[in-house]
């Protein structure tokens, strides 16, 4: 008991890499400047920036002597956070992105929860803030302290497509710093797709005991840069460098390699759909011939890939919906309201449900039937696709 109570003021060590963020910075750092739990050893790393976000580290570290601002040429995400990892002094170590911003009491609340399981890792939920638009993203595995060897079985795949049993966010964990460590010195250089999967899904399971917990104080921002930001050279090698590395890590776990084999189809879905080209335009939704005249729902990571996938293979869009419409109109991208599309009384062919959540598509697909549009017009993904 004594040993808890002397955890309740454990140094905490928050690892920030900064890359190019100088409207955003100021909001981040001040959000953990201002937690509830005071004992921080803040790090930011400025990873090489070429705007004034080094600057504004600089100013932070002089104000609050918990800020330590280490300056160095660009080496990317996944190797400064590992720097940032040697740099902790903590026991507890916990990831905030510099873009993004966290709620005053989530690190407490965290800790607390650290502090009453003695987990190996403390999991919370998360916020995707779109504009003004806020929604909670959850894991999939419910709320309570599980032996790691209970859940890894749908860590990865809950069993619908696609929920994630536990969220590969790493901003969203409690890492303790030693554990951490063990599994980032093992990182492979060419990951560069998934870096959080990377660490999360290999460290639950090295762990003894993980907490889920319904904590939900990290805001994820959406912004313009990740809108409008072109894609790797070559998304599918990005992806096989982390699927091959996941692979390597559970080659003896039957049920985790099947998971990974469902997390590679739904990458692949969400950054390169011209993969599955061979099968046919489309194929993951079924199919559809050249010359149908195509609606995308949605505007967020899928709803941007069928875009620029149907601009490239010279398809036909006649509309491209999303609530948040007045938002991706602002970073340019040609985005209408649901009503503004019914009111031009256009000519297509099918209505394509840009989500790769089951249940955000089934909601979708009973607000486009309650609206007349005939079921049979609207497409979500495949059985065939979909078929493990």
């Amino acid at each position: 008991m004594e040993e808890r109570n002397t955890t309740v003021h454990s140094l905490l060590s928050v690892v920030v890499p900064v890359y190019n963020v100088e409207d955003k910075l100021i909001k981040c750092v001040e959000s953990i400047m201002h937690q509830s739990y005071h004992n921080l050893q803040i790090i930011l790393i400025d990873d090489g920036s070429t705007d004034c976000s080094g600057i504004i580290c600089d100013y932070f570290c002089s104000i609050d002597n918990r800020i330590e601002v280490y300056h160095q040429n660009n080496i990317g995400l996944m190797k400064t956070r590992t720097k940032g990892s040697r740099l902790a002094i903590g026991d507890y170590i916990i990831w905030v992105d510099s873009d993004d911003w966290v709620e005053p009491t989530y690190f407490e609340k965290m800790m607390k929860e650290e502090i009453d399981s003695d987990a190996d890792l403390v999991v919370a939920n998360i916020f995707f803030d779109i504009g003004n638009d806020s929604r909670i993203i959850t894991n999939n595995i419910p709320v309570g302290i599980y032996r790691a060897s209970e859940i890894i079985c749908k860590m990865i795949y809950s069993g619908v497509f696609y929920d994630y049993g536990i969220l590969p966010h790493g901003v969203t964990k409690l890492f303790k710093r030693e554990a951490l460590m063990a599994v980032q010195e093992k990182l492979e250089d060419g990951i560069c797709i998934g870096e959080d999967a990377a660490v999360v899904y290999p460290y639950v399971y090295n762990c003894s005991t993980v907490m889920i917990t319904d904590i939900c104080g990290y805001h994820y921002v959406q912004n313009a840069s990740s809108i409008t930001k072109t894609k790797l050279k070559d998304e599918i090698y990005g992806i096989e460098c982390l699927i091959d590395y996941l692979k390597k890590i559970f080659e003896n776990n039957a049920d985790v390699l099947l998971q990974i084999e469902i997390y590679c189809k739904y990458l692949i879905l969400l950054r390169d759909i011209s993969y599955w080209d061979e099968r046919g335009i489309l194929y993951p939704y079924g199919g559809i011939e050249k010359n149908k005249k195509i609606v995308i729902y949605g505007a967020g990571g899928i709803g941007r890939n069928l875009w620029n996938y149907c601009l490239d293979h010279k398809l036909s869009v006649v509309a491209w919906i999303d609530r948040n419409y007045v938002y991706y109109k602002k970073n340019g991208l040609p985005v209408i309201e649901f009503d503004e599309f019914m009111s031009k009384s256009l000519d297509w062919d099918y209505i394509l449900i840009a989500n790769v959540n089951k249940s955000v598509a089934d909601s979708i697909r009973s607000f486009l039937i309650n609206k007349n549009i005939k079921d049979s017009k609207i497409l979500w993904l495949s059985s065939d696709f979909l078929e493990i």
